[in-house]
């Protein structure tokens, strides 16, 4: 089924390419002008907000600095397909450029420390784990196995938070609380090692599964609580900062290998401009999330997250025992005090 999904989306990026280079070779071209190269980002999110930015920063930039000859067409949304297909497409070549969480759960799972709940104490922390030496096993894997360039830069919408009908400040509260998460191992056993009664359930199915009651809880990243509306079914927002998601940005190997230096050098730099530009905004976004949910009739809880963290430390010092290459044990050690 998957196969034909991403078959499917291969015909859709050629057509939608020739397209583009048919609407652009429409109008008339001045002699000796210089030939304008086409590429393919692709990602699941929203053309809104942060990504908005990120993504329109970046074109803009491989725009300039490449005085016109290389140009980013954008499909947002997901229109191509979900994350593990656009990461399959980069692999063809079809997608040259984009930026996902998951390259490191799909091709290098024992080094994928980052997506331990309640495992780091901060984001720098994170951000040292990924700029060390685990980083960069991590973007030799990813190429050999994945065919795609790490490119360096690497964002985050900050902490996730956890949204809930039943208020909770410590583990001893949390107990039995029915809590949506995404289907990941990892996440269900932490969770499950804190007291709460998690529950897998698809993103799209995320508020009527609070309003039927199946769930009385879910957790999820400040602009998708906001922007989802889980106002309307949710009483309490509660920062359980128990996990950062990092996208890392990428471009396609057979692309890479296509390129010259000065146009590898273009790309990389539009990246970091890009990710630079946008990061100081995300910590004013996400307080002026936090207002627009109280100004909607949430209530805010500062949870006791040390308890929390202390509750998860069995499941965690399983996962990193059982599931992660000996490196990164060693690695992740000084964080687990």
């Amino acid at each position: 089924m998957q196969s034909r999904r991403i078959k499917r989306n291969v015909l859709v990026v050629s057509l939608m390419m020739l397209l583009a280079l048919l609407a652009g070779s429409s109008g008339s071209t001045a002699l000796g002008a210089p030939k304008v190269r086409e590429f393919v980002f692709a990602i699941t999110m929203d053309d809104s907000g942060i990504d908005r930015a990120l993504t329109q920063t970046f074109a803009q930039r491989v725009n300039d600095l490449s005085g016109g000859k290389m140009k980013i067409n954008l499909f947002m949304g997901g229109v191509l397909g979900d994350t593990r297909e656009l990461i399959e497409l980069m692999k063809l070549g079809e997608v040259d450029f984009g930026y996902y969480a998951e390259f490191a759960a799909i091709y290098c799972p024992q080094l994928d420390a980052t997506s331990v709940p309640f495992l780091w104490p901060d984001a720098e922390a994170v951000e040292e784990f990924l700029s060390g030496p685990v980083g960069d096993k991590i973007k030799q894997q990813v190429r050999e196995k994945g065919k795609a360039v790490l490119l360096g830069p690497f964002h985050s919408y900050g902490s996730r938070w956890t949204t809930t009908n039943k208020p909770f400040r410590n583990a001893q509260e949390l107990k039995g609380l029915k809590i949506r998460l995404p289907n990941m191992t990892w996440w269900v056993e932490v969770w499950q090692a804190m007291g709460a009664a998690p529950t897998p359930i698809a993103a799209s199915e995320i508020v009527s599964a609070l309003k039927t009651g199946v769930v009385d809880a879910q957790e999820n990243f400040l602009s998708n609580i906001y922007g989802r509306g889980l106002y309307e079914v949710q009483k309490y927002a509660v920062a359980t900062n128990h996990i950062d998601f990092y996208l890392f940005w990428a471009a396609s190997e057979r692309t890479w290998n296509s390129l010259n230096e000065q146009e590898r050098k273009i790309v990389a730099q539009a990246a970091r401009e890009a990710v630079d530009t946008v990061n100081p905004q995300i910590d004013e976004m996400n307080k002026g999330f936090v207002k627009s949910l109280e100004a909607k009739g949430v209530q805010i809880i500062y949870p006791d997250r040390d308890n929390l963290a202390r509750a998860a430390r069995p499941a965690i010092e399983r996962i990193v025992a059982r599931d992660l290459a000996p490196e990164v044990r060693s690695a992740v050690t000084k964080y687990m005090k």
